[in-house]
């Protein structure tokens, strides 16, 4: 063991711990080790975590779990070199092990400031578990625990209630935590902690209508990424959905599969599913009907509702979303049953956006002044809290229930006031998903503004607009696929309206052809929009 020593009097702690423990040298190793880890920066660095479990698994277990600090440095390198953010349950199981043995020994010793490294770490878990409320609470009760030396662990706890701020429509406060957690991570050279910033600074920034500034910080991540593929996935996906934005879908494709290949690669599910559903859009964009239809039905097939009810909603929103648009008229629980959480416990997000699909079914059904009761508390509440991009959806949508009622003015005032602020950031899909409706109030619309770069913006804009109207027959490929999907509806209806109704339509052959004729109708009114609406 002269060896050990030698290399520990010069301060050269990894080439002693390597001695003592390839001499099985326990003890003396495990004093080594919690020198070695008392240095802050061994949280953050991933080849020291690496370096770290390779020793750690070198001694007994029972022994690791005696000593916390390195008890608790093990559920570190289990968490945060695992290739995915959501654990394995067998890798979540140890971690917690570890934890509470490490959380244990600390309470037992008094140790406040490390009781709060303890509880840090629990918000983390449970914010990767979607347990967003518990995670902020437990990330506040850190904070009172944690000193202003524990920047690491301070650094998590913002960002855990940075993204409870986020989920709940807070976009100013949210905002305030990850520009805090970024300068955090700047002064202490945290590079896994400035990238988590960035990416949560351009949701956040594209949440605020802000697109050019978030595609910023999303590229910033790319540049930064490395061998960190779970970031460069979440930055990749960040950037296809702005392009999807700006309708350049080629582009948005390219980086979704991309992002796609790295959600698989690393078992991520909801990246997986994020990526997919963009990939859904962009087919249904372009007219691709069966395709996005497969994409969406492989992901509902999957048992998503044991492991992630909000994942599962979320499938199940643009389920609605695309079926709203291949049948606007059928009622929305249908494709949307009720959630089994209280709608109280859901994210804001998700509210929002089954409100915006309620509203859109209440306008293909002609119900526009209901239309605009149940959209009222949501403009203001996005209005107060910066959501712009949610708050121009709300107001197109508001735009074309003022026109149903024939109210001129405050269409023609709400359809400016968005056109204004979509200018800057070049929204397109925003426009282009609404379809064919929100065309007719456009097109007239140019010649009634004055301001040339307003007006340039809008022909720039109805430009490919106005090639989907023409396609509204849609080329043959789409034609067919989409002529089978309503074939099959078809033969449905016929069979429920003449079988299935009110007996005196089963008595009547005659009242019932002319029941399904003019549901019919109906229905293939509908159809000639289908491939305009996202």
């Amino acid at each position: 063991m002269r060896a050990a020593a030698w290399y520990e009097q010069h301060g050269l702690l990894s080439e002693a711990i390597e001695v003592t423990l390839q001499a099985r040298a326990y003890s003396q190793a495990v004093a080594l080790l919690e020198r070695y880890v008392g240095q802050e920066q061994h949280y953050t660095e991933r080849h020291d975590l690496s370096r770290m479990q390779t020793w750690l698994q070198q001694l007994p277990e029972t022994l690791v779990l005696a000593h916390p600090v390195l008890s608790f440095i093990n559920a570190c390198a289990l968490t945060f070199l695992s290739a995915s953010d959501h654990l394995a349950p067998t890798t979540r199981d140890r971690v917690q092990t570890f934890l509470d043995g490490a959380g244990r020994e600390w309470r037992r010793a008094g140790l406040i400031f490390k009781q709060g490294e303890v509880a840090a770490f629990r918000a983390l878990l449970a914010a990767r578990q979607e347990c967003v409320s518990e995670a902020a609470n437990l990330a506040r009760q850190a904070l009172t625990w944690l000193s202003d030396e524990q920047s690491v662990w301070r650094t998590v706890c913002l960002g855990v209630m940075g993204e409870a701020a986020r989920q709940a429509g807070q976009v100013a406060t949210a905002r305030a935590y990850y520009q805090e957690i970024l300068s955090l991570c700047e002064t202490t050279n945290n590079q896994p902690g400035k990238r988590v910033a960035l990416l949560s600074l351009g949701e956040v920034c594209g949440a605020a209508g802000e697109l050019r500034q978030a595609a910023t910080f999303f590229r910033q991540v790319v540049e930064l990424a490395d061998e960190d593929l779970s970031d460069l996935g979440k930055a990749l996906t960040g950037l296809a959905e702005l392009s999807y934005e700006w309708n350049d879908l080629e582009r948005a494709e390219e980086e979704a599969r991309k992002a796609l290949d790295l959600a698989r690669q690393l078992a991520d599910e909801p990246l997986e599913v994020r990526t997919t559903l963009l990939l859904v859009r962009i087919s249904h964009a372009r007219g691709e009907v069966r395709q996005a239809q497969e994409r969406l039905s492989t992901l509902l097939a999957r048992a998503y509702p044991a492991r992630s009810p909000h994942l599962s909603r979320t499938i199940q929103m643009v389920q609605a979303r695309l079926r709203q648009a291949l049948d606007p008229l059928t009622e929305l629980s249908r494709w949307l049953p009720p959630s089994p959480e209280p709608e109280e416990h859901l994210p804001q997000l998700y509210r929002l956006q089954e409100a915006l699909l309620k509203a859109r079914w209440l306008l293909a059904q002609g119900n526009a002044l209901e239309t605009l009761t149940l959209l009222a508390p949501w403009e203001k509440e996005t209005r107060d809290s910066g959501q712009l991009r949610c708050l121009l959806e709300i107001d197109l949508l508001r735009s074309l229930a003022y026109h149903r009622l024939k109210d001129v003015s405050s269409t023609r005032s709400l359809l400016r006031h968005v056109i204004s602020l979509a200018v800057p950031e070049g929204y397109a899909r925003l426009f282009l998903d609404e379809g064919e409706a929100l065309l007719s109030l456009l097109r007239p619309f140019v010649s009634r503004i004055r301001e040339k770069h307003l007006q340039n913006y809008l022909q720039h804009l109805l430009k490919p607009f106005s090639a989907s109207a023409r396609s509204a027959i849609p080329p043959p490929l789409a034609h067919g696929i989409l002529s089978s999907l309503f074939s099959a509806y078809c033969s449905f209806l016929v069979h429920h309206t003449l079988s299935l109704c009110h007996p005196r339509v089963r008595h009547n052959p005659a009242r019932g052809a002319l029941r399904v004729a003019a549901r019919l109708r109906e229905y293939r009114s509908c159809a000639g929009n289908t491939l305009l609406v996202a």
